[in-house]
């Protein structure tokens, strides 16, 4: 696509006078390590690379963020799933009200009846 936008020889400039001057901003651009101006412009080598923009520091700090970041969502969600299940949530070890007053001493020690007998959701 910008290789169709950018002109390929420096005639083909509108002012002869401003060729150093586009040439610089495509090399800047990096226009002529796309392969746009290839050995048209006399003073561009074949092999010209683009400008370093940012410090090569940058590209560590990147990759840094993007692990740190998929780090820090797996602790969240991790931590998510563990309260989720926690006691506090659901509320295991915490007595009920009984809906009839009896004594759970008499069924279980004295007659033997197991837990699960009459609770379903018993552990």
């Amino acid at each position: 696509m910008l290789a169709m936008l950018m002109p390929r020889t420096a005639a083909s400039f509108p002012c002869a006078g401003d060729v150093e001057h586009v040439q610089s901003i495509f090399r800047f651009c990096g226009v002529a390590a796309l392969g746009v101006m290839q050995g048209d412009v006399g003073h561009l080598k074949p092999g010209a690379t683009m400008a370093q923009i940012f410090h090569p520091s940058t590209n560590t700090i990147a990759r840094m963020s993007i692990f740190g970041l998929i780090i820090l969502l797996g602790a969240m969600l991790w931590l998510v799933a563990a309260i989720s299940r926690s006691s506090y949530i659901t509320q295991a070890g915490v007595m009920r009200e009984q809906p009839a007053p009896f004594s759970h001493k008499h069924h279980v020690s004295g007659l033997g009846i197991d837990c699960r007998y009459c609770h379903a959701a018993v552990e």
